[in-house]
């Protein structure tokens, strides 16, 4: 586990499950924008099937009502809509792809309780933003000073922030509904790059 991971774990035992999935929620609605600008860009997938994985999360944060069969059911269903990296020569490849890994990473969470999901869904978020950054400033993975330019970026420096604070909310409001806070602005504008 990475230093990033790690301080994540620890943020994330610190939160009820619900917290966890609140979380990891706010995450996903937040990516699910990339898979959107990917469809329209390729055609591939179905919007849909991920409006319906958002739905089901959403409601199980909201209700707490679960159906194993139906949320396995979905699981297969966004894996059918995941992309294969190797099938398409455009970055945003990598960001749809991250997109659906978090949504099935919230659907599997609910299934097993399993904090490895939670994370996973942290990690997707991190990784997202690196690549756009990288595609954005054009970065050379040989750089010597290449992990210190990504870190340090006006980018990263934003997401990770409103990553904290969101933490930040639900530690101190524990068994409020911050449904208001779950936003849905995009994590980065692809079409800033391409």
């Amino acid at each position: 586990m990475d230093d990033y991971s790690l301080r994540l774990s620890n943020n994330l035992k610190k939160l009820t499950d619900r917290n966890r999935l609140q979380f990891a929620f706010w995450i996903t609605k937040r990516l699910f924008h990339n898979y959107v600008f990917f469809n329209e860009k390729t055609t591939f997938g179905n919007i849909d099937v991920m409006l319906d994985a958002l739905n089901l999360v959403e409601a199980f944060i909201s209700e707490g009502i679960r159906n194993e069969s139906e949320i396995s059911e979905v699981i297969e269903k966004v894996e059918e809509n995941t992309p294969d990296t190797n099938d398409f020569s455009t970055i945003t490849v990598s960001f749809a792809l991250d997109s659906c890994n978090a949504v099935n990473e919230c659907l599997k969470f609910i299934l097993d309780k399993d904090i490895k999901h939670i994370i996973n869904t942290g990690v997707f978020f991190r990784d997202t933003i690196d690549m756009f950054i990288q595609e954005k400033e054009d970065l050379d993975y040989s750089d010597l000073d290449f992990e210190n330019k990504i870190r340090s970026n006006e980018i990263m420096i934003k997401e990770m922030e409103a990553k904290r604070a969101f933490l930040s909310k639900l530690k101190k409001n524990p068994n409020e509904s911050l449904r208001k806070d779950i936003v849905y602005d995009k994590v980065i504008n692809p079409e800033l790059v391409w």
